[in-house]
């Protein structure tokens, strides 16, 4: 009998939890000149959490497989048949001992992480926050391990919430659940991810979805009118007062969204918690009034009795928390969201090709190397800031000199015309960047790589030695110097720093 009244957690949104599900190794397409296809994905391989982590067979990812979900692969030309090898290095009792080997098979053009390396080895950590991958020049994707986490049912819920990651798979579940209660709900999360997004969806999968939902920010409430703002005002209550609603009032029989309420000034928060708790108001210079307005509250900010915040007014608002995950712990979602930016973008200028990715390979480079480029920021303005850095990146017109794509059966005419002087010229330039000189050269990595190994001068980070990059390093200083120094990029000496436990 006891058992029926042990306590069990609030309902709150936990993308992973640690008692059920199974882990997985996620591909997500996060960017593809057919736009159509950004944001599918396939589990490549999942692992039971009750159990060891078993070796699983070697992965090929390339043009032809795996099926993603929408039963597509890349299918992309400039991509191999088999493109990246995956293996499993050991056997390992969970995620914290997982390591994978990522691998270009043969000459694949295939660019791996921060480094654009062909190949490297990455373990649970790195995995955890996922790995960048950029197959050809148009088609980015993230694989990352999640979990461990149960299958959500699709839900057609908060559609404006862009992204297929697990994270918010699980978000739009608790919101479906909620949305059909009286519940009070406050919402967590940081500036920038979407919390006004999720009140406007728990509101329209209300009951009262056919009222209004009236938004305030409890920052921008003077503390002397609070009375009258939140509840209304009679004419002449007070000096200069005039007859005032109140926004309680204005949201009777609909949802009040309280935004930035940690930032609520304490005599306020006496005010809200008594008209909460009383369920009725009481209008300045004027009678009091019962109230039927839904609460969801929101903030990014501490909500502790040590930061100012009343317990108590916590208790009333908190009868569901909804913790929306930061962006950078759900990188894959920064594909549909970019991709219906960019769309609504161009509908508003028309004389921009932002859409010609399937027939123009410079625009659709363009955007994969943004993309590309956006899975190694932190974005610690979330949604919002992606906003903006997509914004920037439109104001650049592809150059097709910048951006000339190659097929992997394609002869580059200035291979044979570009000695070897040249060639150290243009690397030393882009500060031995092997992206960027290929873009200037209009080659393929691949093709570079091979001038590279065959050139007089050039080398690879692969082929040199630990004590040269050591006395170089104590030399100068300066990773980025030392790199210099040494005749390779940055990006290149970074994993080698890593392997010899130097710190950048």
């Amino acid at each position: 009998m006891s058992s029926q009244f042990i306590t069990r957690p609030a309902l709150r949104t936990v993308a992973t939890s640690h008692a059920a599900g199974t882990y997985r190794l996620r591909l997500t397409i996060v960017f593809h000149p057919d736009l159509d296809r950004i944001g599918t994905y396939v589990d490549v391989h999942r692992w039971a959490i009750d159990k060891p982590l078993t070796v699983f067979p070697v992965l090929f990812l390339g043009r032809n497989e795996p099926l993603l979900s929408d039963n597509r692969a890349l299918e992309d030309m400039h991509i191999s048949r088999r493109a990246l090898r995956i293996e499993q290095r050991h056997r390992a009792t969970d995620v914290s001992g997982l390591s994978l080997s990522l691998q270009a098979v043969r000459e694949a053009d295939i660019r791996i992480g921060a480094s654009g390396a062909s190949e490297c080895l990455v373990d649970g950590i790195e995995l955890k926050r996922g790995i960048p991958l950029r197959f050809g020049h148009g088609v980015v994707a993230l694989l990352r391990l999640v979990g461990p986490v149960n299958d959500v049912p699709a839900s057609n819920v908060a559609p404006s919430l862009l992204g297929t990651s697990v994270e918010l798979s699980q978000v739009r579940a608790v919101i479906a659940s909620v949305a059909q209660t009286e519940l009070p709900v406050l919402i967590l999360g940081e500036s920038g991810v979407g919390k006004e997004l999720v009140a406007s969806a728990i509101h329209e999968g209300s009951a009262r979805c056919n009222n209004k939902l009236v938004s305030i920010n409890m920052a921008a409430i003077p503390a002397g009118l609070a009375a009258s703002e939140l509840f209304g005002a009679e004419k002449g209550a007070f000096t200069g007062a005039q007859t005032r609603r109140g926004y309680f009032r204005e949201a009777q029989g609909g949802s009040l969204f309280l935004d930035e309420i940690a930032d609520t000034p304490e005599e306020i928060q006496v005010q809200l918690l008594r008209a909460l708790d009383q369920g009725e108001i009481q209008v300045v210079g004027g009678k009091t009034e019962p109230i039927d307005a839904r609460v969801i509250a929101a903030t990014d900010g501490a909500i502790t009795e040590a930061a100012g915040f009343r317990h108590a007014l916590l208790n009333r608002l908190a009868g569901c928390t909804i913790a929306i995950p930061p962006l950078r712990d759900r990188l894959e979602d920064i594909g549909p969201q970019g991709a219906h930016l960019l769309v609504n973008y161009a509908a508003d200028h028309p004389d921009y090709p932002f859409l010609a990715c399937r027939d123009n390979p410079q625009v659709a480079a363009h955007w994969a190397r943004f993309f590309f480029d956006a899975l190694l920021h932190d974005w610690p303005g979330n949604s919002r800031e992606l906003v903006f850095a997509l914004q920037r990146a439109a104001l650049i017109t592809p150059e097709p000199s910048h951006l000339r794509v190659q097929r992997e059966d394609e002869q580059s005419p200035r291979v044979e015309m570009i000695d070897d002087d040249q060639l150290f010229d243009v690397h030393k330039a882009n500060v031995f960047e092997v992206q960027s000189t290929a873009d200037e050269l209009g080659w393929s990595r691949s093709m570079l790589y091979r001038r590279i190994e065959t050139h007089p001068t050039l080398r690879l980070a692969r082929d040199i030695a630990d004590q040269e990059i050591h006395d170089v390093l104590a030399r100068l200083g300066n990773s980025a110097e030392a790199a210099y120094a040494l005749g390779i990029s940055i990006s290149a000496l970074r994993p080698r720093l890593k392997k010899l436990s130097v710190r950048d």
